[in-house]
């Protein structure tokens, strides 16, 4: 069963992950499935669950996700670390994702996004190919509920604040925060979550392309009106002159 509680977090995250270099916990399973449910998985290649994790995210079906981490382990088909290098690993869907980041990307995965974090112990700090973070992944798809668990997560995960605050102000490739894809996507409520409710720097500066353009300078570049109204009247940001060049 995933506990969600506020005090299971604290409790499950205390001692976890407060050096990103520390040992990986091996976590207690508790079987949530028979041996006759497990059963027709038996004679599986441990690399045909690489598709059946994708096609259980894409389905956002958790009870499947749990299903087959289950039958690997019950089968001994890899051992937890093992399991963990997989599940970790690249997935080519055109951007080279994790299955956690495509978990992040969806409202109806946060239950497996809840699996993957607090029962399998997966980095919450993993990164694609290019740089993105979970939070680069739910901003750019308007995932308000994953973004609301990550930020409640986030405390107990990194319990250093300004190591929370270099997290969320993790550039990608290039050079964009996950407020920057949030704007660039169009995605209002999203950015308005991350400024009320995880304080984002609106302030922010682009790196490499569009180098120096901060959210402001974006919404602008696209006539974007509405959401530059939510960056001044929500962000409070600076409306200096050079914003001038990017309306006119």
């Amino acid at each position: 069963m995933i506990t969600t509680g506020r005090n299971s977090l604290k409790n499950r995250f205390s001692t976890f992950f407060q050096r990103k270099s520390a040992k990986r916990p091996i976590p207690i399973f508790t079987a949530s499935f028979s041996p006759s449910q497990l059963k027709p998985f038996e004679k599986l290649r441990i690399e045909e669950y690489d598709a059946l994790f994708l096609q259980s995210i894409q389905d956002a079906n958790v009870d499947a996700f749990v299903l087959y981490t289950e039958a690997i382990l019950h089968y001994k088909l890899a051992t937890y670390e093992t399991l963990i290098q997989r599940i970790e690993k690249q997935i080519r869907d055109g951007h080279e994702a994790t299955l956690l980041h495509l978990a992040a990307s969806k409202n109806a995965c946060v239950p497996i996004l809840k699996y993957m974090i607090q029962h399998l112990n997966i980095d919450l700090c993993l990164e694609n190919r290019f740089q993105s973070t979970v939070f680069h992944y739910a901003a750019s798809n308007n995932a308000i509920e994953c973004i609301m668990y990550l930020l409640e997560l986030l405390p107990f995960y990194l319990p250093n604040k300004s190591a929370q605050v270099q997290f969320k102000e993790k550039r990608d490739f290039y050079g964009y925060t996950a407020l920057h894809r949030a704007v660039i996507s169009q995605h209002y409520e999203t950015v308005q979550l991350l400024l009320e409710i995880g304080q984002w720097n609106v302030e922010s500066n682009v790196r490499n392309v569009c180098a120096g353009a901060r959210p402001i300078h974006l919404a602008a570049d696209t006539m974007d009106f509405k959401m530059l109204k939510l960056l001044i009247e929500k962000g409070k940001c600076n409306t200096n002159a050079s914003l001038l060049q990017h309306l006119f």
